[in-house]
């Protein structure tokens, strides 16, 4: 019997000894889901480039930001960003850092990889035809550009809008730089406008809005001028573009520029695998023969150019073997 309480007295004792142990015994940690406090902590405005003291702010910085993170740490940032913010945070970094492959930036380069700057497509790049200069193709509504003095101005009006205003305090001038407005409106853009394609346009904006960029090269219409004539403001209207040392001889008296057997829209539609164009075309070489033979015609080749397919057309001209040749 006396064992018997022995044994049961161990017992209790051990039992008391294991419930001390657990009960003070510091917590472990856990590796399951917890629940922590609201943070305090507000966002990073930016990162440093690749080590360098050079602070980079974030696209969509809070208003509150404080603080740049370590090149090390910006990569954990960057992948909170919607693809968008981070595309124009990555381009930013290679800006900044002069460095457009970022190889020697691992950690940037790494989280940049998956959003490289998209090359803009020759489509988005270029400068969109206008629909309303082509004159092969067809039209419910054709008139002609209008050049006129109003208010103490010279207007030019293109099916209804307003083109390009020229003012001068002195009337004489006015009436003096009507005809030569006309005259370079004839040779830029010829008589015929489709006004039916330009009021579709107006409702759009696409390709572009006429009313302030009448021929869709990005400069707005009372700022895209020539100063290169006689020394006489004139719309620089651009119905197609030349590359930089392009070799063009001088269009010939008489030559209308906007003719549809010059112009390569009808050539580009009409030649297999080639088209529309979804550019302005390129105008990239301009060859003029002249014929020594009076009873001879002379010829002017247009070679043009689809900036987005690179598909090339060519447009011939003919004058007079007796005209006057250069």
């Amino acid at each position: 019997m006396k064992i018997s309480h022995r044994i049961l007295f161990s017992i209790v004792v051990t039992g008391f000894l294991f419930l001390a142990v657990f009960l003070i015994r510091p917590p472990q940690p856990s590796f399951g889901q917890q629940n922590y406090p609201p943070s305090s902590r507000v966002s990073a405005c930016g990162c440093y480039v690749c080590g360098l003291l050079l602070a980079v702010n974030f696209p969509d910085k809070a208003p509150n930001c404080a603080g740049i993170l370590a090149t090390e740490a910006c990569p954990v940032e960057m992948a909170r960003m919607p693809v968008g913010t981070r595309r124009a945070f990555c381009k930013e970094l290679r800006e900044r850092s002069k460095n457009p492959s970022m190889d020697e930036c691992l950690n940037l380069r790494g989280a940049c990889d998956d959003v490289a700057d998209e090359e803009p497509s020759p489509e988005t790049a270029c400068e969109k035809p206008t629909p309303w200069f082509d004159r092969s193709s067809p039209c419910t509504d054709v008139q002609s550009p209008v050049v006129e003095i109003r208010a103490g101005g010279v207007n030019l009006t293109m099916c209804g809008l307003r083109a390009f205003r020229w003012e001068s305090n002195d009337p004489l001038a006015l009436q003096a730089y009507v005809p030569v407005l006309r005259e370079w409106v004839r040779s830029k853009v010829g008589d015929k406008i489709c006004c039916s394609s330009m009021q579709n346009a107006s409702r759009t904006g696409k390709p572009c809005d006429p009313a302030t960029d009448i021929d869709c090269d990005g400069k707005p219409n009372q700022a895209d001028v020539n100063n290169t004539y006689s020394g006489a403001p004139m719309p620089d209207i651009n119905l197609s573009t030349s590359p930089q040392g392009a070799d063009i001889d001088p269009f010939p008296a008489g030559l209308d520029p906007n003719s549809p057997d010059f112009r390569p829209e009808r050539a580009g539609r009409d030649s297999k695998g080639v088209g529309e164009c979804a550019c302005k075309w390129e105008l990239v070489k301009g060859d003029m023969k002249c014929s020594r033979n009076p009873a001879q015609e002379h010829v002017y080749t247009a070679t043009w150019r689809c900036p987005s397919t690179k598909a090339e057309v060519f447009t011939t001209k003919t004058f007079p073997g007796s005209s006057p040749c250069r």
